[in-house]
């Protein structure tokens, strides 16, 4: 019996050591799993964890550097030594606001038991509230020049970016906003100087070119314009300022096909860009596809009611048709929604002058000579009206500033020959009259006639 019980025992012992390396395994693996898991993890959030140390127990990895413990009551770094890799933008995000959260809890218990507030571990509060504050001055700065552009109120964009510190000024954004106010009040020369310097300061610049290729344009510098379409082209063909630019290249090389192609790229790249479609409906109005443009011009409105450039095509297009009326209303709604531009309102005089309101005419278009004292198209249809109104004395005043400004237009000239052939001075007529001619016999027999019955 004593025999038995003696092997009985021994194998009992021989299956326990069979079966003890079998669990060991076991938990092993498991414990290797569990570290694997929260590293997989850990690398598909980009986090950076501890590199995996294999030793003869197993697998050690999360738990083999212990995570670093922050006293909150304190306030004080960890005990163990920094890492020598950068912390990533939680983690220094994460220890802001515990920081944060230390120094608020340290002053309300002082608060609390009515101890002195200890200076070493809270900030200067009198320059952190002013730092904040001159960060919202700035702020607000910019807030209100965005929001004054908004409404076209382009003097009061150019006085507030004024304000400005000069590295501020100095950027891409503030001088295209500039640029564009400078645009919208038909100051070309001012605009484009400002333009070259958000150039030179942001060469990689797309965002804004769109304008920028409407000054060159109405400046008729072509070389500078083909220039500026390889450059933001190059830049990014993908955006749909770089395809309006192109557009504008080829229009002002007279290549109206091609700026159409162009234009319906950039409709193609962002179909919810209101001014590619304006700019598109001008070239199909130059073309003669009114349908096509008046359908550019309402997909404008569509995407941006308040784009004037669309309600002034629309207007074109109406006076086209001789559908007077309707350009009268579609002029004075571009007119009130950009109240600064001189040119949307002469155009609305020179309407109001064809249906027979002379009156109001003048009135329109004294306004648009105060908004652009200097700008020959608003002085030579309040010369026109003023011509109506039988003031000739008055209308030979304007033509001759007119012709400073303008010296190579023809209707300038035939306007002087109609104005002195009403006050009876045929020779004087004649000699302007062969003037235009010079200057462009085609438009020669037009002119004439829209000069008056008397010429």
């Amino acid at each position: 019996a004593s025999k038995r019980t003696r092997s009985q025992v021994t194998s009992v012992e021989d299956d326990e050591d069979v079966s003890t390396p079998a669990v060991v395994n076991a938990a092993s693996t498991r414990r290797t799993a569990a570290a694997r898991r929260p590293a997989r993890r850990a690398v598909k959030l980009g986090f950076e964890e501890s590199p995996v140390e294999t030793g003869g127990a197993g697998v050690r990895g999360l738990e083999s550097t212990p995570r670093p413990t922050l006293s909150v009551d304190s306030g004080t770094a960890p005990d163990t030594a920094p890492s020598a890799k950068p912390r990533t933008v939680a983690a220094n995000l994460f220890a802001s606001l515990q920081a944060a959260s230390s120094v608020h809890k340290t002053s309300v218990s002082q608060e609390d038991t009515g101890s002195e507030p200890d200076t070493t571990q809270q900030p200067n509060m009198s320059e952190l509230s002013a730092s904040h504050g001159a960060a919202m001055e700035l702020l607000l700065l910019f807030a209100q020049a965005y929001g004054r552009m908004a409404v076209y109120d382009c003097h009061g964009v150019i006085d507030l970016l004024e304000l400005m510190p000069a590295k501020h000024l100095n950027s891409g954004w503030a001088m295209c906003l500039m640029g564009k106010a400078f645009m919208e009040l038909a100051d070309y020369r001012a605009a484009d100087r400002v333009f070259r310097m958000a150039r030179r300061l942001e060469s990689h610049r797309v965002a804004g070119m769109e304008d920028y290729s409407t000054v060159l344009w109405h400046l008729g510098q072509e070389t500078m314009l083909a220039y500026l379409a390889n450059e933001v082209m190059a830049a990014d063909p993908n955006h749909p300022a770089s395809w309006c630019v192109a557009g504008n290249c080829l229009s002002l090389a007279k290549d109206h096909d091609g700026a159409i192609r162009h234009f319906e790229r950039a409709v193609q790249v962002d179909p919810t860009f209101a001014y590619a479609y304006t700019l598109l409906g001008h070239e199909c109005l130059y073309n003669e596809a009114t349908d096509k443009a008046e359908a550019c011009f309402r997909n404008a409105i569509r995407y941006n009611p308040r784009h004037y450039n669309a309600w002034y095509g629309l207007g074109t297009i109406a006076n086209r048709q001789e559908n007077l009326e309707d350009a009268m209303k579609h002029m004075f709604k571009a007119a009130t929604i950009n109240s600064a531009s001189p040119i949307l309102w002469g155009n609305l005089g020179k309407v109001l002058h064809q249906i027979g309101h002379f009156h109001k005419a003048l009135k329109v278009l004294d306004k648009a000579a105060k908004l652009g004292p200097n700008n020959p198209m608003v002085k030579y249809h309040r010369t026109s009206v003023l011509v109506s109104l039988g003031r000739c004395q008055e209308a030979l005043v304007e033509l001759d500033l007119l012709k400073k400004l303008a010296p190579r237009e023809p209707s300038v000239y035939f306007l002087l020959a109609n104005v002195y052939s009403k006050l009876d001075q045929p020779d004087k007529a004649q000699l302007y009259t062969s003037w235009g001619i010079d200057l462009d016999p085609k438009a020669s027999s037009g002119l004439k006639q829209q000069a008056g019955p008397e010429y």
